[in-house]
């Protein structure tokens, strides 16, 4: 059965990534009070929103080793590529499986989120 796609929430997910990438753009703008607020609106609200829908998207019926084949696997594959090419271009890089290179740890919480959800 084909489940029916919630259009709003993708549009919601459009103007979150377009406020992440505002976000990021103004992180070097400090001193201008006003580019400080809207940097601050811009990253306040965006990663726990987008982690409310991805909550509210999660099915119950969704198999365990989906979410390993789909969010931990990636997460580790391009943490350890990430950590790969920070030791070549870093002398005194420190290797941490605590630390998922950059946008990874969405992608570990998520599973742990999904995993916890399938335990309860």
């Amino acid at each position: 059965m084909m489940e029916k796609r919630i259009y709003n929430l993708d549009n919601v997910k459009v103007i979150l990534i377009l406020l992440v990438i505002i976000g990021h753009t103004l992180l070097n703008s400090y001193g201008d009070d006003g580019i400080e607020y809207i940097r601050f609106i811009c990253r306040c609200f965006t990663m726990p929103l987008f982690t409310f829908i991805s909550g509210y998207l999660t099915k119950k019926e969704q198999a365990f080793w989906k979410n390993v084949k789909y969010l931990l696997y990636p997460c580790l594959l391009f943490t350890v590529v990430n950590d790969i090419l920070q030791m070549l271009v870093t002398p005194n890089y420190v290797f941490s499986w605590k630390q998922p290179g950059f946008a990874m740890w969405y992608l570990l919480a998520l599973f742990i989120y999904r995993v916890l959800f399938l335990i309860y």
